[in-house]
């Protein structure tokens, strides 16, 4: 099976790819055509470029590193409602808006397109440096497991959509 596809740059230099795909001039400056097996291409040229000179982990190693729950664990609001309660509602207030030691997470600047479920496991594990409020650090919390992090931010994820952020 063949996959087509078009990948448009905005500041293109007109030399071949070094991915061994090749330049198309009949196409403009702002588009390269980029064909063949796109998945299998694209997919293992991106693994060898982030495996590059990194040693093999394994499952375990890297859903630890990323601090994520177990492979289908399905998070939970209500779940998420407690342990938000327990472990953010100090710093986040109790309804998530914030308070005068923590910002806001249902606030537009924490809606999936900016901070992706990602970045709410990465800071439960490791903290995070200041950088939208003026509220300091916050310190990882390292009592909150994965899958209470998972339920946690299915619970922000509701409270978002309850107030129209996404």
């Amino acid at each position: 099976m063949r996959d087509d596809a078009f990948i448009t740059l905005s500041k293109l230099t007109k030399r071949p790819m070094e991915t061994g795909l090749q330049w198309n001039p009949s196409v403009d400056e702002e588009t390269v055509t980029v064909s063949g097996t796109i998945r299998s291409a694209l997919a293992g040229a991106i693994l060898a470029t982030a495996s590059a000179g990194c040693e093999q982990k394994s499952p375990e190693e890297i859903r630890a590193k990323l601090h994520l729950p177990e492979p289908g664990y399905v998070a939970d609001i209500d779940r998420g409602r407690t342990a938000f309660r327990a472990s953010c509602a100090i710093c986040h207030g109790r309804s998530g808006k914030g308070s005068g030691s923590g910002p806001p997470l249902v606030h537009k600047t924490y809606e999936p397109s900016h901070h992706p479920d990602a970045a709410f496991n990465l800071a439960v594990k490791n903290g995070v440096q200041q950088h939208h409020w003026n509220f300091g650090n916050m310190p990882p919390q390292p009592g909150v497991s994965p899958e209470s992090t998972a339920d946690i931010t299915a619970y922000i994820r509701y409270l978002q959509q309850l107030s129209g952020i996404h």
